[in-house]
């Protein structure tokens, strides 16, 4: 779709994703999976928000049914990350993780 509408992607993560990145691979173990957890959490968070917002108010029909359609998707996944970050110990909030840390 993005092609089709002419707009370019990103070529890499940026540096929010390499900070995450970074941060991730001094960690192993039960710290490993606790931490990336973590982000899974917020990360689905903010896609949940972001395809919530534009399948009620994008302006472009195309973007706002392919959101619509995509966002059980998106719902599910987080459900699912929450699930794992639970048995993990990781916590879902920004905040008390980032205090911890």
């Amino acid at each position: 779709m993005a092609q089709q509408k002419g707009v370019t992607l990103p070529a890499d993560t940026g540096a929010e994703g390499k900070a995450m990145k970074a941060k991730l691979e001094k960690l192993s173990g039960a710290q490993l999976d606790k931490a990336y957890m973590h982000d899974m959490v917020l990360d689905h968070n903010k896609d949940v928000h972001e395809f919530q917002t534009e399948s009620k108010m994008a302006k472009d029909s195309d973007l706002k049914s392919w959101a619509e359609k995509t966002l059980p998707t998106l719902e599910d996944h987080l459900k699912q990350a929450k699930d794992v970050a639970a048995k993990t110990g990781a916590s879902t909030t920004k905040t008390s993780q980032t205090a911890s840390q």
